[in-house]
This record gives C-alpha cells, sequence and structure tokens, in this order.
C-alpha cells in the first residue's frame, strides 16, 4: 500500500524533475541520518559525563559559554547559521575531551623499577593458612572473580605454594583481610570485615619482618588505614603501621594518584576477573626490628583509624617472611617487580 502511495506521488511531477526529486530526497535522507548520529553523540556526550562524574547542567552551561564566545567572534548576519553547528562541534569536542579524561591514567605500575630487598640472613616463610579468613582463589569484599589466583601460576606445589617476590620467598597459602567492622563490595553491597586477626606465629628471633600486602579501596594520602602489632616473649609490643599512600595503595589501578614512596614497594602485577584492564599489585613492607635478640611469639593484624561505611579501606596481607639474624651479604642490583602475564 505504502509504495502504491509513493508511486502515485511521482507520477504526478514531472519527468524532467525526477532527478531533483532524487537529489531532494538524498537530502532529507542525509540530514535525517546526521540528526540520528547527532542524538547518538548526546547519549554518548553525557554517558561519558556521568562516568567521569561530572554533572550533565555543567555541559549546557559549558556549551552555552562556548557558543556566546564564538557569537562575539561572528558578525551578526552570520550567527545564527552557525549556532546550531558550533553547538554540535562544540559538544563532539567536548564529548571527546571528557572521555578523554575519563581514561588516561598513569602509567602502569609494571613499568615501576623497584629494588629487590636483599635478605641479610636466612629467611623462613610463615603458612597463614591456619589463620587466614580468605584464600588466594576465594573472590574478595562480595565481588566476583575478585581473587589472586593467578598468584599461584607456576606454581609447581600448590600444597606448599611459595613464590619469590622483590627478592623475597613468601608462603601463598592464605589471606589475612581486616578492615573497620564493614566495608562495601564494588556494587555497593555491605560486606563485614573483621577488625583484627590476632596470633600469627613467629616463636623466633628476627632481624627484620617481611610483609606482601595490599588493600581494598583508596582513602587519602597518609591515612592510616591498618597495620601489625608484634608481640615478643617478653610481653612487650611494637606496632607496625601501614599508611595508605607510603606502603600500599589500592591493589586496582584505579584512581591512579599512586605516590612515589608506595609504588617503590610494588612487588607483583597481575589480573583478575574483576578488574579487567585495570592490573592489580601487591606490596612489600619490610620492617626492621628494633629488638633482635628477643624472640618474637606472634604478630597481629589490625585494622586502623578508618570509619566503617561504603569504600572504607580493608588491608590484606598475602605474605610473610621472617628474617633471622645472620651475616650481613653483599647488595644485590636492583630488580623490576614481577609482572604476571
Amino acid at each position: 500500500m505504502r509504495e502504491r502511495q509513493i508511486a502515485e506521488r511521482l507520477e504526478e511531477i514531472p519527468s524532467t524533475q525526477l532527478p531533483e526529486v532524487l537529489q531532494v530526497a538524498s537530502a532529507l535522507y542525509a540530514d535525517d541520518q546526521a540528526a540520528v548520529q547527532r542524538a547518538r553523540e548526546r547519549q554518548e556526550l553525557l554517558k561519558a559525563a556521568a562516568e567521569a562524574g561530572l554533572p550533565p547542567e555543567y555541559l549546557e552551561r559549558a556549551a552555552a559559554q562556548l557558543q556566546a564566545r564564538q557569537a562575539g567572534r561572528r558578525p551578526e548576519r552570520c550567527r545564527r547559521r552557525h549556532d546550531r553547528r558550533f553547538l554540535l562541534w562544540a559538544a563532539i569536542a567536548l564529548f571527546f575531551t571528557i572521555r578523554a579524561a575519563h581514561r588516561v591514567t598513569a602509567p602502569p605500575p609494571a613499568v615501576v623499577p623497584v629494588a629487590a630487598v636483599e635478605p641479610l640472613g636466612p629467611v623462613r616463610p610463615v603458612d597463614l593458612l591456619p589463620i587466614a579468613n580468605q584464600r588466594l582463589t576465594d573472590s574478595m569484599l562480595a565481588t566476583a572473580h575478585n581473587d589472586l589466583s593467578q598468584l599461584l601460576a607456576g606454581v609447581t606445589d600448590l600444597r606448599n605454594p611459595r613464590r619469590t617476590l622483590g627478592g623475597i620467598p613468601f608462603d601463598l597459602g592464605g589471606v589475612v583481610l581486616v578492615g573497620p567492622g564493614e566495608t562495601s563490595s564494588g556494587d555497593g553491597v555491605r560486606v563485614p570485615v573483621s577488625p583484627e586477626v590476632d596470633g600469627i606465629p613467629i616463636n623466633q628471633k628476627a632481624r627484620r619482618l617481611h610483609f606482601l600486602e595490599g588493600t581494598h579501596w583508596h582513602p587519602r594520602d597518609g591515612s592510616l588505614i591498618g597495620g601489625y602489632v608484634v608481640n615478643y616473649v617478653d610481653g612487650t609490643r611494637i606496632s607496625v603501621p601501614m599508611r595508605y599512600g607510603q606502603d600500599v595503595v589500592d591493589w586496582w589501578t584505579v584512581d591512579d594518584n599512586s605516590s612515589v614512596a608506595a609504588r617503590a614497594h610494588l612487588a607483583w602485577v597481575g589480573s583478575n576477573g574483576a578488574a579487567g584492564d585495570r592490573p592489580i599489585r601487591l606490596f612489600i613492607e619490610s620492617w626492621e626490628n628494633p629488638q633482635p635478640q628477643v624472640p618474637i611469639r606472634s604478630v597481629d593484624m589490625v585494622t586502623g583509624s578508618q570509619s566503617p561505611g561504603r569504600e572504607a579501606p580493608a588491608p590484606f596481607l598475602v605474605g610473610l617472611t621472617v628474617e633471622e639474624a645472620g651475616a650481613a651479604a653483599p647488595a644485590a642490583p636492583g630488580a623490576a617487580p614481577e609482572v604476571s602475564s
């Protein structure tokens, strides 16, 4: 029926004007397609603004300012003709500016060099499995595939999983996760976390303790997000703080205003299904024991001063290695952090 109506309408047009009909039809079609494309670009612009956390009213204000500025540069007779075109191109330019700003991140941590820690004496990796509240293959913070299973890649004996990272061997039996009582998943789901895990057994003298660690979420630099309490056999205790931006930063490479201090502790870079194309990473904190002649009974992992709630930092311990007192060894050359394929 529709084709018959079109044919009848065309029969009313003189044959000499049919080429002009085709030309006008092509122009109308192009205009419609341009309108569809403009609508699509506007939607993309609004989406990019939302992803960047930019309220949409700022797009309107920016476009108005650009329009007024441009209009002031043109003769009055040209303004109307260029207004609509200028708004379109201004919106497109703003869209790509916002998208570029949203996607720009700091260089991947895999290219940041870090000196390997050279043990001065024998080392003994501590098995965290007996007191761990997570396994490396467990999804953390109620987020599917948010795990450290890639850290086990290449481990030949999964019953006794060990890897050397940053020059220090670590036992990878389990993960100790703490927090202020409650934090959240990436989707905002409330997740309970224990404020403290006590009794990681040491039972020996130590020159240094080496902690393989990370944290969920990112507070401001300098925040005390957790730490360790070293318990000696004589009853004395010493706290080892974990500060954001100095010892660790978010294990997901997100914000990524990582301080130079924290990135100097970078030990491992990998990935998981939850983080997608964002690398994940772990850090080494090496603590010099001020009482190397007093045996250490145990170490407790504790949370810091952060408040519970959505996106509350939740630090975690992946490995702990005791460096015994021993003869000094020559310094080793620097090494890069291990990067998982």
